[in-house]
């Protein structure tokens, strides 16, 4: 019982992480100059003062968030389940 609450709590803690990560590279797909967290950064502005254009790729990250937000809803059922089967197993034990 422990393994599986400690399994999903670690899921669900992991697609968080990503769904923050992702979140954050969202709010910034129009701010001029912003690089997403998961790309290597690179200086390549060729015009001296021109803004360089954000390199998020926002099919990618929205693809990801739903991605990650059903990964967070299994591990969290999962949660519910180990928590109604441990009350269960309590309930039998009185």
């Amino acid at each position: 019982m422990r393994i599986m609450l400690d399994n999903a709590l670690s899921g669900v803690k992991a697609h968080q992480q990503r769904l923050e990560v992702e979140s954050h590279n969202l709010a910034n797909v129009n701010t001029p100059g912003f690089k997403a967290s998961r790309a290597t950064l690179a200086e390549s502005s060729i015009i001296p003062g021109a803004l360089e254009t954000s390199n998020v790729d926002l099919v990618d990250n929205m693809v990801g968030m739903i991605v990650n937000e059903r990964g967070v809803q299994a591990n969290t059922a999962t949660i519910k389940t180990a928590d109604r089967i441990a009350g269960e197993i309590i309930d039998l034990v009185k």
